[in-house]
């Protein structure tokens, strides 16, 4: 059991250590709310945006741009977390799982069902949590240039300096 426990908690923090910093979530709204597009900051320029989706370089130009949300939705982080969450635990109930023992035995898919369902519960009780305390910047550009500026020097911290 301690063996278990040992390996569940290295894989963890090995999980979690910082790495390298990467390029900043953005999704770019239009007038109406709709996504335009989502993918990672590249860089601005004097009147676009440039980011990277699914490998590919695309630049958007203001006059297209409303509204700059940045970093991922709130259900974005509670569903990871909930899928972490319930992955971990259906492993460690496989892994306790006793069928013979003394006061509360239980089988390996009966673990793997209440590792789930606790999982589930309690990765979104946590990402919720995470998630509710986390800052999403919202920039409003409007559609207009004269916007761009301040816009463009609030994504200045979010850029990668290479």
């Amino acid at each position: 059991m301690r063996t278990i426990i040992t390996i569940f908690l290295l894989s963890f923090l090995t999980a979690t250590a910082p790495a390298q910093k990467k390029a900043s979530f953005i999704r770019v709204f239009d007038e109406s709310g709709k996504t335009i597009q989502r993918g990672f900051l590249q860089k601005t320029t004097d009147s676009s945006l440039v980011m990277t989706v699914h490998k590919k370089t695309v630049e958007i130009p203001v006059t297209q741009i409303s509204i700059l949300k940045l970093r991922r939705s709130f259900g974005h982080t509670v569903l990871v977390t909930s899928l972490i969450a319930a992955g971990s635990l259906a492993i460690l109930g496989a892994a306790t799982a006793d069928p013979d023992a003394w006061i509360f035995g239980y089988t390996v898919a009966e673990g793997i069902a209440s590792g789930l369902i606790s999982g589930v519960l309690i990765g979104g009780a946590a990402g919720s949590i995470i998630a509710g305390t986390r800052n999403r910047p919202v920039i409003k550009l409007d559609r207009k240039i004269e916007n761009w500026p301040v816009a463009r020097d609030a994504l200045r911290i979010y850029l990668i300096v290479e």
